[in-house]
């Protein structure tokens, strides 16, 4: 049963209560994340994730990490473009812990200058390993070009510049400033009884301060060509689209795009370039809507040798779903596919926690499955085809490519 109330004077506290598990999954997530950086501090959300973990007034970094480790728990946290998340799964007898140390490193952590200097050297190292990974890397790089001078263009991890700035003051102005009461959504999902964590909760969390919203433009696609030279093995390229955003009205139909251009290995892409012509081992497409904007991108690597020969085959395909309906079966596959997929996450915890945070912030509203099944199964294939026809055009794309490849070895028809 879903529930929506407020805990600790203010905060917006979702909760689910499933009596038949034996586990609990509750999460402390922030409407800020990287896209609330400023240029000169980018990667702070990130840095200021790793830091909470770092020690607070009662308990070492040790402790809190050993506290949940001896009850057989999982605490962790990560940082995406527009939230932040902290989150932590334990046994039903064990709330009580976990309430309490969620939110002691939520509200009382200290930034012990040594700590921050050690992290400092984590995250130079994090952001070395993602330039070392091509295949991720490039993503940064399409994000920074695509979104280009605007926070969402940001890496999450920051530069290596301005990670060295991070001070202690620093880390506990934006802290003030964003992790306020009005930023933060709490979910609970699993076995416990309501009243008694609505009593833990509202006594741990009470006295956050308040503040407000982050105020962040809207940011427009922005065409491009980067060739970013790199001594790998393999050529990986990546075309992005402008796309719809997390709660268009279209966005089912932009789900089934998605899809069935290659969102899995029966999709057009993975046959036609893999498993067809074998130009590639990896070759996938993927959505990243927000609340304004999204994008919608395609990703494969390949060979220098085959480069040319893949983008043409790329370029057909994505050509192709915005001129040649889908058919019956492509269209039923895709919504067998995405209705298994949403069905499948529900049996976890985390999964549903996670769920029903970001429907709250994006919907204000608790969007059920039984509502996306619905949507689905409406989609028609000409709404698929219009959604097709407004977001792939390859004159509006933004190309990257990295690997042994210069400007000559792409023929100007890419971008």
């Amino acid at each position: 049963m879903f529930k929506k109330s407020e805990v600790g004077g203010g905060i917006t506290f979702l909760s689910e209560q499933i009596p038949y598990v034996h586990s609990v999954s509750m999460g402390i997530w922030v409407k800020s994340g990287s896209v609330v950086d400023k240029k000169e501090t980018a990667g702070i959300s990130h840095f200021l994730e790793h830091m909470l973990f770092k020690g607070t007034k009662k308990r070492t970094s040790f402790e809190i990490a050993r506290e949940i480790d001896d009850v057989g728990g999982y605490l962790n946290a990560y940082t995406t473009k527009d939230s932040v998340g902290f989150f932590v799964k334990v046994l039903k007898e064990d709330l009580p812990l976990a309430v309490d140390v969620i939110s002691d490193i939520f509200k009382n952590s200290t930034f012990p200058e040594e700590e921050i200097q050690r992290e400092t050297d984590v995250v130079r190292q994090e952001i070395k390993m993602v330039e070392d990974s091509p295949d991720d890397y490039i993503h940064d790089l399409a994000f920074k070009h695509m979104w280009a001078n605007h926070p969402l263009g940001y890496s999450i991890l920051g530069e290596v510049e301005t990670v060295n700035s991070f001070n202690r003051n620093l880390l506990f102005e934006f802290k003030k400033t964003y992790h306020t009461r009005d930023n933060i959504i709490l979910g609970l999902v699993g076995n416990f009884d309501d009243d008694t964590a609505k009593g833990l909760l509202d006594s741990a969390l009470s006295g956050i301060g308040n503040g407000l919203p982050a105020d962040i433009s809207t940011p427009s696609f922005t065409p491009e060509r980067v060739i970013k030279e790199k001594d790998t093995e393999q050529v990986h390229t990546l075309v992005t689209f402008s796309a719809l955003p997390y709660s268009h009205p279209k966005r089912y139909a932009q789900f089934i795009l998605n899809t069935v251009i290659g969102g899995g290995m029966s999709s057009r892409l993975f046959q036609e370039i893999r498993e067809k012509r074998g130009l590639a081992y990896a070759v996938y497409s993927f959505l990243t809507p927000f609340k304004d904007v999204g994008s919608l991108g395609v990703y494969a690597g390949t060979d220098k040798s085959s480069v040319v020969e893949l983008m043409e085959v790329m370029m057909g395909e994505l050509t192709k779903m915005n001129k040649v309906p889908l058919t019956d079966s492509e269209l039923n596959s895709a919504k067998g596919q995405i209705k298994g997929n949403l069905l499948l996450s529900m049996e976890s915890t985390n999964s549903r926690l996670s769920r029903m945070v970001r429907n709250e912030m994006f919907f204000n509203r608790q969007v059920g499955a039984e509502e996306i099944i619905e949507k689905i199964d409406e989609t028609t294939v000409n709404d698929v085809i219009e959604v097709a026809q407004e977001i792939i055009d390859t004159k509006k794309m933004c190309c990257v490519f990295m690997g042994p490849i210069t400007e000559k070895d792409i023929p100007n028809d890419f971008n």
